[in-house]
């Protein structure tokens, strides 16, 4: 996957096939997409295109009040990770400003989409908009396609257990600790990329480290306990994830035990994943005591 930062350069991109977004998540609704667009690219002998912003629009044009408080599902670098492993072709991540938000439909349709891309096909999602005041969605591509030679194409609303699947709904399920539910949404385990600050050893098999992730803005589920694995290097652990109640201002931490003989060192980079809840407490006493009460659930996890 290419990524790009902006639209300056004259991109050699063939029969792009463009699709438009936040992607916060990459949940089911987004690989719906972005599985549309890899069918209709192979159709059209083109490649995939991702449109996306950074920071959050929300965060810009709305900073005390939408985008006041609103936590990311992902930060870019796991976004990164997860559109990678969808086999994307190519990654726009544009420089979200309040300048930017002026642009209209139709400047962004025939400046970038037209002029810099040359897209082929054009793919959004359900009930998808942009441009200045939202001026843009399907029925606005469908009116333009003929005049700027593309095709469009609208993915419909997904759902999971006849609930619509949304970035909203997840951080509401993840905000309430229930891993499960967020991954079926998600299609995937719940991220949380980040460094090793701390290593201790609690006992002969036992062994504790801190990861901590570099964005404040990153949701992490409440106070509690739960099953996953971390994956250092090419290998993966189990591991039990126990998460403290954070002072204002920190960045998200979470606390990793496992039993496993795993070489990893302060400062390194690591990537774990939630598979399920096991105990929400605020109070979590004897710690030894509530690990070795789990630890037979996660030596049952499958990774």
């Amino acid at each position: 996957m290419e990524i790009h930062y902006s639209f300056d350069e004259d991109y050699k991109i063939l029969n792009p096939v463009v699709t438009i977004g936040t992607f916060d998540g990459v949940h089911a609704g987004h690989r719906a997409i972005l599985k549309r667009l890899k069918i209709l690219s192979e159709k059209v002998n083109g490649e995939s295109v991702l449109i996306t912003f950074y920071p959050h629009p929300r965060k810009v044009l709305y900073p005390d009040t939408l985008g006041k408080n609103l936590k990311m599902i992902c930060t870019q670098n796991e976004k990164i990770h997860l559109l990678q492993e969808t086999k994307l072709d190519h990654l726009f991540i544009i420089h979200f400003t309040y300048e930017f938000s002026k642009v209209s439909a139709e400047q962004f349709v025939r400046n970038f989409l037209v002029n810099k891309l040359h897209a082929k096909v054009i793919v959004v999602g359900f009930n998808h908009h942009f441009g200045y005041d939202k001026q843009g969605d399907y029925q606005y591509l469908y009116e333009m396609k003929d005049y700027f030679g593309f095709m469009v194409e609208e993915i419909p609303q997904q759902e999971i257990d006849q609930e619509t699947v949304s970035s909203t709904r997840i951080r509401q399920t993840l905000s309430q600790g229930l891993i499960q539910k967020a991954n079926a949404y998600l299609q995937s385990h719940f991220p949380f990329f980040g460094k090793v600050l701390n290593i201790e050893k609690i006992d002969k098999e036992l062994t504790k480290i801190i990861v901590q992730t570099d964005e404040e803005e990153k949701i992490i589920p409440p106070t509690g306990i739960y099953a996953g694995a971390f994956q250092y290097q090419s290998q993966k652990f189990k591991c039990l994830i126990i998460i403290y109640d954070r002072q204002f201002g920190y960045l998200p931490q979470l606390e990793v035990f496992f039993q496993d003989d795993c070489k990893i060192n302060i400062g390194e980079n690591i990537k774990v994943y939630f598979a399920k809840e096991l105990k929400l407490d605020d109070n979590i006493e004897n710690i030894n005591v509530v690990i070795e009460d789990h630890l037979e659930v996660i030596n049952q996890l499958i990774y």
